[in-house]
């Protein structure tokens, strides 16, 4: 169960912080949470390796959370993106 709060809260701060440097430069949006996901994917092969289970955990929960807020802020870019082109 705290696994998948974990997620929820990482996901949401992933979010909140492409959002948010989305406001100066509109590529960054997208580059924040794609360098996570590459980031924890490189996380999980090292943890695997390592043979360390914490940080094979975290960094699958990172993953996880990192794919949503992708396509979470794609569609919002989406929406503000079309809303300011119609005024």
């Amino acid at each position: 169960m705290s696994f998948w709060i974990t997620v929820i809260i990482m996901a949401l701060l992933i979010v909140v912080v492409s959002l948010l440097c989305s406001k100066y430069k509109k590529p960054i949006a997208y580059v924040i949470p794609s360098g996570i996901a590459i980031l924890s994917l490189v996380l999980i092969v090292a943890a695997y390796a390592a043979n360390l289970h914490a940080v094979l955990v975290y960094s699958a929960a990172l993953f996880l959370a990192s794919a949503p807020s992708l396509i979470f802020t794609t569609v919002i870019q989406y929406f503000v993106s079309n809303n300011s082109n119609k005024v």
